[in-house]
């Protein structure tokens, strides 16, 4: 994977993410494994089908990606997919506006943009 990865996302060996995933269930049920969570909330899991969907969390949407997790690393080497995914440039502007995460937070809205 792309090592810029580390940057963008949380480590997953600390997090308990059946805790987390068990408030998405809704959109989850086909989950079988959760591969990425980035700092912004969004998850990206391994569905049954063995592909791979996107959680966007700020629109509660379930997004396919790719058709397998080969795929999905290919993806993951174009930067187009990076900002879209992980919008590193908002992860740069909460930085220098001095917000930081602490282990295992990940940034969230206090409105989410669907709503206004």
């Amino acid at each position: 994977m792309n090592p810029q990865l580390d940057d963008l996302t949380i480590n997953l060996a600390s997090v308990n993410t059946d805790e987390i995933c068990k408030y998405w269930m809704w959109l989850l049920a086909d989950m079988k494994q959760v591969l990425l969570i980035s700092k912004l909330g969004d998850m990206f899991v391994i569905s049954q089908d063995g592909s791979v969907k996107w959680l966007a969390t700020d629109r509660g949407a379930l997004i396919k990606v790719a058709n397998n997790f080969t795929e999905f690393d290919r993806f993951l080497k174009d930067d187009d997919n990076i900002d879209n995914w992980f919008l590193p440039s908002i992860l740069k502007q909460l930085s220098k506006s001095g917000k930081s995460l602490a282990v295992n937070q990940v940034y969230s809205y206090k409105k989410l943009p669907v709503i206004g």
